[in-house]
């Protein structure tokens, strides 16, 4: 049976500091030159990703921005892209201003181009400011270019975001992800396309021919893909309700939960 090993990184693979430690590193490509189908899902873009998984093997394309890209990390390139319909970014758009907050706006041609919402928070600023070597940015805008929008997000307070979220509940074409920041005490809401998500991503690399998907996660946006797998695997520092979705709890993060549970896996076979 072909099975693959896809794996969250931020609270699941990675430790603290957003670092991948020395054994979880060299402990899969290792298993990965042994023959193990191993790939990444994660809310991260393709340069992000890259970034902090530099040195890293995969065998498999990566589910990136919670399922708005399938991508080949290591040729840089894009399997498969879900940009929002005709209309459809607009009245997301709507539904932040509505709220009296202005959101990111990512797009996609050959690359990806971020609009800046007004009045960033602090950590949005410095968050952006790490990633401008990255992509193509754009300054704050007061009128959105709303062509091949790929992805909506912004960085606040829980309260003020569950109601934005309130309102895209409403778009038709449009789906969302509402989680904890990892690193800071503000929240994720990151809307996109309706068809895309984890969960989404996983269904496409199943029709690769991989028979038996296993899943790691800790946050609420791992729930889909933990939907689509045969095996989810919770970290032992996952939320409440992660944990208690998943078939299996493991070590946490900071103690190379998942790179132990794939040396037992391989040891079982």
């Amino acid at each position: 049976m072909k099975t693959l090993y896809i794996t969250d990184l931020d609270g699941t693979l990675l430790g603290d500091g957003a670092k991948l430690s020395d054994f979880t590193r060299d402990t899969i490509n290792r298993l990965v030159d042994g023959g193990m189908n191993f790939t990444l899902a994660t809310a991260r873009s393709y340069g992000s990703a890259g970034e902090v998984t530099k040195g890293l093997k995969t065998s498999a394309p990566a589910v990136l921005m919670n399922g708005v890209f399938l991508y080949e990390l290591a040729d840089k390139r894009a399997v498969n892209v879900f940009r929002y319909p005709d209309g459809v970014a607009e009245k997301v758009i709507d539904a932040f201003r509505a709220e009296g907050c202005d959101p990111n706006v990512y797009s996609y041609t050959d690359d990806i181009d971020i609009q800046f919402g007004k009045d960033p928070t602090d950590y949005e600023t410095e968050f952006f400011e790490r990633r401008k070597k990255l992509f193509k940015v754009y300054s704050t805008v007061e009128n959105y270019n709303c062509d091949n929008v790929i992805y909506i997000n912004r960085v606040n307070r829980y309260d003020l975001l569950r109601k934005i979220a309130d309102r895209v509940e409403k778009i038709d074409g449009a789906d969302y992800v509402l989680y904890a920041d990892n690193y800071s005490d503000y929240y994720f809401l990151e809307v996109f396309f309706a068809k895309a998500n984890k969960k989404a991503g996983i269904e496409l690399l199943r029709q690769m021919g991989y028979e038996k998907i296993v899943a790691f996660g800790d946050n609420y946006n791992d729930l889909g893909m933990f939907e689509a797998a045969d095996v989810s695997v919770a970290v032992g520092n996952a939320c409440d309700e992660v944990k208690n979705a998943a078939d299996i709890v493991i070590e946490k993060n900071t103690e190379d939960g998942v790179a132990k549970f794939l040396l037992q896996c391989v040891e079982k076979a």
